[in-house]
């Protein structure tokens, strides 16, 4: 029997247009515009179906008469896979290039997409009132509830997403880490040290005198880091030892005027302590010294050791015996005791709270403060913070509302160190079930009230000593989701989902303002220092959020908007410290607290300043090559005398005990640089002028520190008959490695000198 010849199968064409994305084609899901079909593909992207599923990819295919067939399908998916090569993999220094799926039309190229639009701000006023408007401001716990379930945004999709690429080499890895490495640590993209790695000129500049061993540049260096090691290792030194802790507490007259100082600021935002239970309890220790608790005594060494930071005049606290740092030392002692199981309590988190802020008012290990944030995080949830404490039966409302502040000011700190640190927020809003506080004064609270009576909370435009922590929870679920998204050393954010999360932080921003204007128009409004503090806990994600497109908006005019921004936000950061000719204005504790304070306090105004100076050194050079002057919304004279006032600034910080003068040194020689591009005069001669003169300057603010607390030549190393050093080496680094080697990108492993021929670098 003869067989029959088989016809090869002639594969199917689709008559109509392929409508739902790839996963709602897998389930069967059909598109919208079909009505027989119960569960529907909406065509957004994400779609609804893969939203609800969690789904990672969301993408649509067309069905173009020119693309059908199997192997245009794997010809498309084999360029999205370049195109994603491209985007991912290039050079950080170049434009950022988006790659979207589109519904309508498959693969666009960011070329072809307009970006959405925006209501830029005016040329002029405010910061605050050009903010995109946004929805009012949320009214108390049931709407602060939503707002903690909104919190799944739209995920936009890349052409990488359709087909996984092959598994990257272990080159391709490395150069895909978004952050730093800076000797033993790592830090994302929010840390400080991505907003001074590109003044590549002046790094130049400062690699020629660090040649020069015999310089005199390089002698005085040599001098001020000696006498700032020197400076630490007396200060350790000379704090004695209490056998008896009531011993530290100094006279009343000084305790009352430090409590006073802190409740007067960062009570007012971090709320720790039940403000009259407090009061009450000093009064008693006033009339009983005796009778006063460990735990009590422990908080007022932190209260006090917080509230030295806003004293007009730190010579007041000659008289006293002990120091902010004996306070500090005797409370991280008593903390980590071995029996600190005892101190997982309600006064041992308001400690560690407290601890907290007084070593970032005090310089003691204010950039490891993200590492002890981490350890308050998992005490508070080991103690069921993260809770709501209306589940737990029997517990006084006085009790869970303390809970509920406390719980909130955990979150606030862990979340404000990991934008310091770089680093991921440790927590995630799956984890969080316990309720904002509530908007009441601490006297509607009584401790001595073990009943379940609740208090009626007053109207959110009614200021109380909770407004403004509330009004960060309000947002604390956005400014998380921005965190994580920075300080993932893998994810590769979207253009548009920076515009997103942008727009709708500029929302909250601008309700704060209208809700701050409503308070002072009541009996109680909040004082400056509290409007001051709140911006700057907001805005330094926004700063966070546009800069690394910021810098690539040299070379790519659609990111201008994000330029735009950063610089309007650092001008608005630095107007709100005021600064007098030679000291801080008298009656502005916030710009005391910038001149004192570390971690927070310090590392926003970096970030700040260093955006304003890129800005006017990008304007003067493009004007080099320019036939036309280089239009501004700010005049260049404003911009400059920030940056002078900054060095004003970092000489005032020197004066009240900072040892660390790179900053100076760093943003003097910017200055120069600005100079010399505004007159046309060389820059290497300015810049080395302006290094000479800050170098001097410091030596001597150093120097007199150091022959106040008493050092001696034995301590800076310096042989008491011979005049000569004790060793042969100096113990010290180079100049620009002093100053730029945390800026730079590299192993950890390499030693700096080999990269020593490369420009700093930093993750895009």
């Amino acid at each position: 029997m003869e067989a029959t010849p088989r016809v090869p199968a002639v594969s199917r064409r689709r008559r109509r247009p392929t409508l739902a994305c790839e996963p709602c084609r897998r389930k069967k899901t059909r598109s919208k515009t079909s009505p027989r079909c119960p569960r529907l593909c909406d065509r957004n992207i994400p779609c609804e179906q893969c939203s609800r599923s969690r789904s990672e990819v969301c993408t649509y295919l067309c069905d173009d008469d020119h693309l059908t067939g199997s192997g245009r399908v794997a010809d498309r998916v084999k360029q999205a896979r370049t195109n994603s090569n491209r985007t991912t993999g290039v050079s950080r220094n170049s434009p950022s290039t988006l790659s979207i799926a589109h519904p309508e039309a498959g693969f666009i190229s960011s070329r072809d997409i307009t970006a959405p639009s925006f209501d830029l701000p005016a040329p002029r006023s405010s910061f605050i009132q050009d903010l995109p408007h946004g929805k009012s401001p949320v009214k108390h716990t049931d709407a602060l509830k939503s707002l903690y379930s909104d919190r799944e945004f739209s995920r936009g999709t890349k052409a990488c997403d359709i087909a996984p690429a092959s598994p990257p080499t272990t080159h391709d890895e490395s150069s895909a880490v978004r952050g730093i490495f800076s000797k033993t640590r790592f830090f994302g993209q929010s840390h400080w040290m991505n907003s001074v790695y590109h003044f590549s000129e002046v790094y130049d500049i400062l690699r020629k005198f660090d040649a020069d061993g015999t310089s005199d540049i390089r002698s005085t260096y040599n001098n001020c880091k000696n006498l700032a090691r020197a400076i630490k290792a007396r200060e350790i030194v000379n704090q004695p030892l209490w056998p008896n802790i009531l011993d530290q507490v100094p006279s009343r007259k000084i305790v009352d005027m430090l409590v006073h100082a802190y409740l007067r600021t960062f009570e007012s935002v971090f709320r720790i302590l039940h403000v009259p239970s407090f009061l009450r309890e000093l009064s008693n220790h006033w009339v009983n010294p005796s009778s006063s608790t460990h735990e009590f005594i422990i908080k007022l060494l932190l209260v006090m050791a917080a509230g030295i930071s806003f004293l007009p005049d730190r010579n007041e606290m000659a008289p006293c015996r002990s120091t902010p740092t004996q306070w500090i030392t005797t409370a991280e002692t008593w903390l980590h005791s071995p029996f600190e199981k005892c101190r997982i309590n309600t006064s041992g988190i308001q400690i560690y709270c407290l601890l907290l802020l007084a070593r970032q008012t005090n310089g003691i290990g204010g950039d490891l403060i993200w590492i002890s944030a981490g350890s308050l995080l998992r005490t508070a949830m080991h103690m069921g913070l993260h809770i709501g404490p209306s589940r737990l039966v029997g517990m006084s409302y006085y009790d869970q509302e303390i809970r509920r502040r406390l719980w909130a000011t955990v979150l606030e700190l862990l979340l404000q160190s990991s934008m310091d640190a770089g680093g991921l927020p440790l927590v995630q809003m799956q984890d969080i079930d316990c309720e904002p506080p509530s908007n009441l004064d601490d006297e509607q609270l009584d401790e001595s009230n073990t009943t379940m009576t609740v208090p009626h909370p007053k109207p959110s435009e009614e200021y109380t000593r909770t407004s403004v922590q509330i009004a960060l929870m309000k947002s604390f679920p956005l400014r998380l989701e921005i965190a994580r998204l920075l300080n993932d050393f893998r994810s590769e954010s979207t253009y548009e989902k920076t515009l997103q999360l942008a727009s709708r932080l500029s929302s909250f921003c601008r309700a704060n303002h209208l809700l701050i204007q409503s308070w002072r128009t009541g009996v109680a409004h909040p004082s400056t220092f509290q409007v001051k503090l709140l911006d700057l806990l907001m805005y330094r994600f926004l700063l966070s959020l546009h800069h690394p497109f910021a810098m690539k908006a040299k070379t790519d005019p659609t990111l201008y908007f994000s330029r735009k921004i950063s610089l309007e936000v650092s001008i608005s950061l630095l107007s709100r410290r005021q600064l007098a000719a030679d000291s801080p204005s008298l009656d502005d504790d916030y710009t005391r607290l910038t001149v004192i304070g570390t971690g927070l306090f310090r590392n926003v105004s970096v970030q700040a300043i260093s955006t304003v100076c890129d800005e006017l050194i990008h304007q003067l050079e493009e004007e080099r090559t320019s036939f036309m002057p280089v239009s501004s919304s700010f005049p260049r004279h404003d911009l400059r005398k920030m940056v002078e006032e900054y060095v004003e600034l970092l000489d005032l910080r020197i004066k009240n005990g900072e040892t660390n003068v790179r900053g100076h040194l760093l943003y003097s020689c910017l200055l120069a640089h600005i100079d010399a591009l505004q007159t046309k005069t060389s820059i290497e001669q300015s810049v080395a002028n302006a290094l000479k003169k800050s170098l001097n300057s410091c030596y001597c603010r150093l120097k007199a520190r150091a022959d106040e607390i008493g050092v001696s030549p034995a301590d800076l190393g310096i042989d008491p008959i011979t005049g000569g050093r004790l060793d042969d080496s100096t113990g010290v680094e180079g100049i620009q490695n002093w100053i730029i080697s945390e800026a730079a990108l590299h192993d950890p492993g390499m030693d700096f000198d080999t990269l020593i021929s490369m420009l700093p670098s930093g993750a895009s």
